[in-house]
């Protein structure tokens, strides 16, 4: 009974949205025509960079919320799958950014505060807010990531469970 009841309550509060933005859905298929007119992003194939593949990628600049943002699309190699969505933007419109996150996704699921410190010795505070979905996928909503940048980033479930068996190997690695 008590198992039941904490599987129900984990359940209940996990966020029950689509993790999207402008109808790109983290995980699904896009095609380069669903991204030109989500996001006026133009892709290429993917490569290779000192032997290692690298995904097909798209860039695009749109507006949200009447923030105008360069966006930075990555799709996996298996069916063309969205793995990661980047915006950035003037962080003097991280108002606006933020009450159109809440208003798409609600509540956040944590926040987060940190003081950050660029190459030349300058120090600014930042903002983090988060949103998890049940699958592992996460939005984050970063005020600055630089002086004068802020970032909205949508990674899929997919995403986050490899970089973190990469970090773990990287780790158990090191203790070597």
């Amino acid at each position: 009974m008590k198992t039941a009841l904490l599987a129900m309550l984990i359940l209940v509060s996990a966020q029950a949205f689509a993790l999207d933005l402008k109808g790109v859905e983290l995980g699904k298929p896009a095609t380069a025509a669903q991204l030109k007119a989500a996001f006026g992003a133009t892709c290429n194939h993917g490569g290779k960079l000192f032997g290692e593949a690298l995904p097909p990628t798209c860039k695009g600049r749109t507006q949200i919320d009447g923030v105008f943002v360069d966006i930075f699309v990555v799709l996996t190699d298996k069916g063309g799958r969205v793995s990661s969505i980047t915006a950035h933007f003037d962080t003097n419109f991280y108002g606006q950014m933020e009450r159109a996150a809440r208003a798409k996704y609600g509540a956040p699921d944590g926040t987060d505060h940190a003081t950050l410190q660029n190459g030349f010795g300058a120090r600014f505070d930042s903002q983090q807010l988060w949103w998890n979905d049940a699958d592992g996928a996460q939005v984050n909503l970063f005020s600055h990531i630089s002086a004068t940048e802020g970032q909205l980033l949508l990674e899929s479930a997919s995403l986050r469970a490899a970089d973190k068996a990469k970090q773990e190997a990287e780790r158990a690695k090191s203790k070597m």
